[in-house]
């Protein structure tokens, strides 16, 4: 997918899981590339707003103008795993190809967000402006800290409470941090 300078999203490629959020699962392998779209009161919404976007394995996710708000398109899980790859909550699984907003705490600012691919989906964390990172999706191998993680939440929250920058592979998640005694430090969760 890219972003254009208007805020809009067009997207190529396979649409198998509704990752391209184009309100269906028809594929743009050439040619015209499909319109990002979310969902607006139930219907379909062209995205006009996008400031960044990250792609996992078969969701994409979007980070919305001012950063207070993030929605995802795709698969919310499965291949043997357990769900949450969208950020929603427990949904039972299935593929969304209308973006929808994930939960975010109230009053979260995002001003980065990565997505990655694992053996079974996929996570998403987003750096927030306080320097808190949030994390959700699958979580097979404990990148994000133990236990299921459906819905965005802290990673770590006294160690990365000043993080400067996040990225991920596949199955596991990396955070560049300051710490107060020992200076910079990166950190890797996960299978790595």
């Amino acid at each position: 997918c890219a972003r254009l300078a208007s805020g809009g999203v067009v997207c190529w490629g396979d649409n198998t899981y509704g990752q391209l959020a184009s309100g269906s699962l028809t594929p743009a392998s050439s040619g015209t590339p499909l319109v990002a779209m979310e969902n607006e009161g139930g219907g379909p919404r062209v995205i006009m707003d996008a400031e960044h976007l990250s792609a996992g394995r078969r969701f994409t996710c979007f980070v919305h103008a001012g950063g207070t708000r993030v929605s995802c398109a795709g698969s919310d899980g499965g291949g043997g795993g357990p769900l949450g790859n969208l950020g929603r909550g427990p949904s039972g699984g299935g593929n969304y190809p209308l973006a929808d907003d994930a939960i975010l705490p109230v009053g979260s600012v995002v001003v980065e967000i990565e997505s990655g691919g694992g053996f079974y989906e996929g996570v998403t964390c987003v750096r927030l402006a306080s320097g808190a990172v949030l994390g959700w999706g699958v979580n097979t191998y404990s990148e994000l800290g133990p236990g299921p993680a459906s819905t965005p939440r802290t990673i770590d929250p006294l160690l990365f409470a000043s993080s400067r920058h996040v990225w991920l592979g596949y199955n596991t998640v990396w955070v560049a941090y300051d710490n107060a005694t020992f200076g910079p430090r990166i950190a890797a969760l996960g299978v790595g």
